[in-house]
């Protein structure tokens, strides 16, 4: 299998900062969305970052936005990924 990401071949890589950022365009919007929505189903979010962020920038990432994703956990590891790709997902904890 291989994957293009046109960003990367473009020579404009994405950092944390441009999935997380508070804004209307960002991971955290999706979040927020689904927050709200009332369902007996479970809720989840997949992302594609690329290139994958080592653990130091992921966990510093995701501790400076953790109240913004606080009922939220991510499934997917790091370590399961190649250095050009992250594909995280998380799922609701519901209360």
């Amino acid at each position: 299998m291989q994957c293009l990401c046109i960003s990367q071949s473009l020579n404009t890589p994405r950092n944390l900062g441009f999935y997380f950022r508070k804004d209307d365009v960002g991971l955290l919007e999706d979040f927020r969305k689904l927050s709200e929505l009332s369902t007996p189903e479970g809720k989840w979010v997949m992302g594609f970052i690329y290139p994958k962020p080592d653990m130091h920038q992921w966990e510093t990432t995701l501790a400076s936005v953790s109240s913004d994703m606080a009922r939220w956990t991510c499934v997917a590891k790091l370590d399961d990924y190649p250095d050009y790709l992250f594909i995280p997902l998380w799922a609701r904890r519901e209360e």
